[in-house]
C-alpha cells in the first residue's frame, strides 16, 4: 500500500547502512511505501509529508536511537515526534495531517 493508493502494500526500510538521514530530512511523496521504518543514523530526523490530501495515510516506525520529527510538507507545523521505539499512525482529512504515536516494544 503507497501513502497515497490503499490497493498496494509495500514497506520501506531505510536504517545504517542505507541511506543516511543523520541531521536531515526525509521527504515523503504519496507514491512512498505506507509503512516508513527509519534510522535516523545519529541524529534527530525530519520527515517531511506530502501536501495534504483526504484518504492520505502513513506509518512511520522509529527503529534508530534518535527522535524522527514528523512535519507538515511546508516544514513549519511538527505534527508528531517519534522517539525511540515508537510508532506513529497519520493520516489526512485534506485540510490537516494527523496523528497518533504508541509504543513499538
Amino acid at each position: 500500500m503507497t501513502i497515497g493508493a490503499s490497493q498496494y502494500r509495500d514497506v520501506n526500510t531505510t536504517a545504517a547502512g542505507g541511506e543516511d538521514l543523520a541531521n536531515t530530512e526525509k521527504t515523503l511523496t504519496v507514491n512512498d511505501a505506507l509503512i516508513q521504518r527509519l534510522d535516523a543514523n545519529g541524529g534527530s530526523t525530519d520527515v517531511l509529508l506530502p501536501a495534504e490530501e483526504a484518504g492520505l495515510e502513513v506509518w512511520i516506525v522509529n527503529t534508530g536511537g534518535e527522535d524522527l520529527v514528523v512535519k507538515e510538507d511546508g516544514d513549519s507545523t511538527t505534527i508528531v515526534t517519534v522517539a525511540t521505539t515508537e510508532d506513529a499512525r497519520l493520516w489526512c482529512d485534506g485540510v490537516a495531517w494527523q496523528g497518533n504515536v504508541s509504543d513499538a516494544t
